[in-house]
Order: C-alpha cells, then sequence, then structure tokens
C-alpha cells in the first residue's frame, strides 16, 4: 500500500509538472520527407531553403528536378503551458459530509478487533511423574 501511494503521488505530481510546461515541437520537411525533428527548439534545416518554394510554382516545376527547387517546408508547432495552477477549497458543508461518510463507514465496516488472550493467565497442572524418563531405558 505503501508502494502504490508513493507511485500514485509521483505520477501526479509529474501530470502537475508536464500541464504546466510549455512545448515547441519542430519539424523541418524535405521533398514531403522529414528531415530533422526537435523538442523545445527549432529544428535545424537542410540548406535548401528558398524565399518562396517553387514547389507550388506551376513554371518551375517543369525543370524536372525536385531537390533543384528547393522544397522545404518548417513546421512549428507551440503548446502553451498553464501559467496559474488554481487550487479549490472545500467548504463546510462538504467538509461535514466527508466526516459524516468516513464516519459511518468507519462503524459500519467489521473491523477486525483484537483477540484476548484466555489462556495468558492459566498455569498448566503439576505433572505427578516424569513421563519421559519413565519410558526411556538407559544402558550402562
Amino acid at each position: 500500500m505503501q508502494r502504490f501511494r508513493k507511485i500514485s503521488a509521483f505520477a501526479l505530481s509529474l501530470l502537475v509538472l508536464f500541464s504546466s510546461i510549455g512545448l515547441t515541437l519542430s519539424a523541418h520537411f524535405c521533398m514531403g520527407e522529414i528531415q530533422d525533428f526537435a523538442l523545445f527548439s527549432h529544428a535545424s534545416t537542410c540548406g535548401m531553403t528558398a524565399p518562396v518554394s517553387p514547389c507550388n510554382n506551376p513554371e518551375s516545376s517543369n525543370s524536372g528536378n525536385i531537390a533543384d527547387q528547393g522544397c522545404c517546408e518548417d513546421l512549428t508547432m507551440i503548446v502553451d503551458g498553464q501559467q496559474v495552477i488554481k487550487t479549490e477549497t472545500l467548504s463546510v458543508q462538504e467538509i461535514n459530509l466527508i466526516t459524516v461518510f468516513a464516519w459511518s463507514y468507519l462503524i459500519s465496516v467489521n473491523l477486525p478487533s483484537a483477540e484476548v488472550d484466555s489462556y495468558k493467565d492459566y498455569t498448566p497442572p503439576l505433572i505427578e511423574r516424569d513421563i519421559p524418563v519413565f519410558v526411556q531405558s538407559f544402558l550402562i
């Protein structure tokens, strides 16, 4: 049970951490294929960048070689994290409801009681004769 509490506390703390930080995903595509992918930074380019992409220009697509046209594209996705983590407080009625529920549950459940040892103060009867010695045969 203690191990489960530690694991769940760690998992919930990671959930709060990842929901509060922001992420930057960046990818660089060349000729429709991904060339570089970066997390928290910008992806490096392949060096074939052009100010205007000739991939969409029908006049330049007749040249035949796509690599000469510089068909590269950068894709950046920014995920903003939560800036303020709100904490909720319980009202007095909610606290009373939880307390009454917990007490009623504990009363209704049959908790194992510590059994009283009735033999604790019992003294064994006195031995009239020592039977193991009486049964044994001693060879001399």
